[in-house]
C-alpha cells in the first residue's frame, strides 16, 4: 500500500540505519548514482556492475537487506541473480525482498515468475522508491518462522467492530470524496496437514494465522481497520487508496506470505492466501458491510480457483467472464455534502455529481421562481 505510515509495533525507518543496506546492481553507471542518489541520507547502500559480483557481495555482506537489480547485465544477468537467490540454502538470502529495474511488461512477468519482490522504472522517483523499500522491510521483518505465541489479537477488531469502524470510514469518506477500499486475506487449504492429528493441525493453522495478523498488523496505516472473521479471514478497510494501489499492496502481501518458512516436522509447509478486493467505486453502496461481503466473496472465488492470486472488479470479470453489472459511480452526494465539499474549496470533488444535484435542486429553483413572480405581481397591483 503506496500511502503505509508508521504504525505503533512497526519498524522505525531510523532505526534501520545502521542494520540495513540496500544492494544495487547495474552495469550503468549513470543508473546505479541515479538510485544512489534517492537512498543517500535514507538507507546505507552499496553497488555492484553485474550480477556475479552481486551474488558475491549478498553472500559475504549480511547486511544485505534488500536489492535493486537491472535485468541485462554481462557476466549473470538479473534472471540469473534472482534464480540464485531464490534457490539458495540459506534463508537470509532467499528470502531477500528483490526489486527489479524492469524496462518492459515481458521482463516483469518472467521476474515475476522466477520470484521478484517488486519492480520499478529507471525513472523510478525518490518517493515512491522510499517508500516500496519502507513496505518491503516492514514484510520482511514479519517472515522469520512463526512463534509459538497464542494468536495476535491487539489491533484486530472481531467482525462486529470491524463492520462499524468501516461503516464510520465509509460516510467519512463519502463526505470527503474519498476512495475506500475492503481487502479480504483468506488462508488457502493446506493438503500437506490433512494426514495429521486435528488437535495438532488446529494448534498449526492457528500460529499460520497469527503470522498473517502480524504481518498485516506490521504494514497498515494508523487510519485503517484490521478484523479477524471466521472461516481464517481478514479484511482491512482503508481510505484514500486507489484501486491500482490496492492491488499492488495486495500482490505484494500474497508474495510474503508464499515465502514465508513455516515448517513442521522438518517440512516446509506451502504456505499461500487468497485476497479479493472490493473498492466504493465498484458498486452503489449504502452500508460498508455490502463492501466487506464482495470482497470476502471474491477472495472465497480466487480460492476456489486454486488459490494464491489477488481478485479484484477487473480479476473478477475476467476469471468468471460475467460482466460486472453491478459496477457503478459512488452513491451521488447530497446537497448538503456538496455545500460542504465547495465550503473546503474542494470544488473538483463535487463536478461528478453536479447534474444530478442541479437535477435534484429543479423544483427548489421552480418554486423560488414561482415566489418571484407572485411578488412582482402583487407589487405590480398595489
Amino acid at each position: 500500500m503506496e500511502q503505509i505510515k508508521d504504525s505503533p509495533g512497526t519498524v522505525n525507518l531510523k532505526s534501520l540505519l545502521t542494520q540495513v543496506k540496500v544492494l544495487i546492481i547495474d552495469d550503468s553507471r549513470f543508473i546505479r548514482a541515479s538510485v544512489a542518489k534517492h537512498l543517500h541520507g535514507q538507507y546505507p547502500y552499496a553497488e555492484e556492475e553485474d550480477g556475479e559480483a552481486g551474488w558475491a557481495r549478498i553472500n559475504s555482506d549480511s547486511e544485505v537487506r534488500v536489492v535493486i537489480s537491472d535485468i541485462q547485465m554481462p557476466n549473470l544477468d538479473g534472471f540469473g541473480l534472482l534464480r540464485r537467490i531464490r534457490a539458495s540454502n540459506d534463508p537470509r538470502i532467499k528470502d531477500l525482498p528483490v526489486i527489479i529495474i524492469s524496462g518492459s511488461k515481458e521482463e516483469a512477468q518472467k521476474a515475476a515468475e522466477l520470484g521478484a519482490t517488486e519492480f520499478i522504472t529507471k525513472s523510478v522517483g525518490a518517493t515512491e522508491l522510499l517508500s516500496r523499500l519502507k513496505v518491503l522491510l516492514k514484510l520482511a521483518d514479519a517472515l522469520p518462522a512463526v512463534a509459538k505465541a497464542e494468536l495476535t489479537t491487539d489491533g484486530i477488531k472481531t467482525e462486529a467492530e470491524l463492520i462499524l469502524e468501516s461503516q464510520r470510514m465509509w460516510s467519512f469518506s463519502r463526505r470527503h470524496a474519498m476512495n475506500l477500499v475492503l481487502i479480504s486475506v483468506r488462508l488457502d487449504p493446506l493438503p500437506e496437514l490433512e494426514p495429521v492429528m486435528p488437535q495438532v493441525r488446529d494448534k498449526l493453522v492457528h500460529k499460520i494465522l497469527d503470522f498473517i495478523g502480524r504481518t498485516l498488523l506490521k504494514t497498515i496505516r494508523q487510519e485503517d481497520a484490521l478484523g479477524r472473521l471466521p472461516d481464517n479471514e481478514f479484511v482491512l478497510a482503508a481510505m484514500g487508496i486507489s484501486p491500482t494501489a490496492a492491488h499492488k499492496f495486495a500482490q505484494r502481501l500474497l508474495q510474503a506470505i508464499a515465502r514465508s518458512r513455516i515448517s513442521y516436522e522438518g517440512r516446509d509447509l506451502g504456505v499461500s492466501a487468497s485476497i479479493g478486493i472490493a473498492t466504493s467505486s465498484d458498486i452503489a453502496i449504502d452500508k460498508a458491510e455490502e463492501l466487506i461481503r464482495l470482497a470476502s466473496e471474491r477472495s472465497r472465488i480466487a480460492q476456489d480457483a486454486g488459490g494464491q492470486r489477488v481478485l479484484d472488479l477487473s480479476e473478477y470479470e475476467k476469471l468468471t467472464g460475467v460482466s460486472a453489472s453491478v459496477q457503478m459511480t459512488n452513491p451521488c452526494m447530497t446537497l448538503t455534502e456538496a455545500l460542504s465539499l465547495i465550503a473546503q474549496g474542494n470544488d473538483q470533488a463535487v463536478l461528478p455529481s453536479l447534474q444530478h444535484l442541479m437535477n435534484s435542486i429543479q423544483p427548489l429553483l421552480q418554486l423560488a421562481a414561482k415566489q418571484q413572480l407572485q411578488t412582482k405581481d402583487n407589487v405590480t397591483k398595489g
